[in-house]
């Protein structure tokens, strides 16, 4: 008596037992089971699956993990956008506040003649009160050129918003050089 002949295995009809697919993919059965279930895959015996079934439903599985995580990108791409131009945005306003130089430098000027006014004014008076063994022109001289060099200060200030006093940044420009 001749046995059945068994149908050829083919792709389609292969199937596979869960311990064997489980150790193929390397993921534990229960993973195996939630992916074949949400992708509707019903076994063909008892602890038997179609492989091709199978590697559909990982695959779409994997698919549609991929289509989430690119979903969460492009959110996550459109958020920084939107901080960056929030932040953008409040520069500009900060910026708006600002003194352009140009008309500083000016302010400046113009205060600090009106002070060098007021000292040339001054001279004769303090000089008649110091008496003559003062020279009254020499230590004006020494205030014109403080306030010239405070004028420098605060313009170098205003336009790289760094004092120039302050010995940290002193120190951190020796270091650099």
């Amino acid at each position: 008596m001749t046995s059945p002949k068994r149908p050829r295995a083919t792709p389609e009809n292969l199937t596979v037992e869960v311990a064997d697919l489980v150790e193929m993919i390397g993921r534990s059965r229960a993973w195996l089971f939630a992916v074949l279930k949400a992708q509707g895959v019903r076994s063909v015996e008892r602890g038997r699956y179609r492989l091709a079934d199978v590697l559909a439903a990982i695959t779409a599985h994997y698919e549609a993990l991929a289509e989430q995580q690119r979903g969460r990108l492009a959110t996550n791409a459109k958020m920084n956008d939107l901080r960056a131009a929030e932040i953008e945005m409040r520069i500009k306003a900060k910026m708006a506040e600002l003194v352009p130089m140009a008309d500083l430098a000016e302010a400046i000027t113009f205060v600090k003649g009106i002070v060098f006014e007021h000292l040339d004014l001054l001279e004769p008076r303090l000089q008649a009160i110091a008496g003559p063994g003062v020279d009254i022109g020499e230590l004006l001289a020494g205030v014109r050129s403080r306030i010239d060099g405070a004028e420098d200060q605060g313009l170098e200030l205003a336009r790289t918003g760094i004092d120039p006093t302050d010995p940290d940044v002193k120190r951190s420009r020796r270091a650099k050089r």
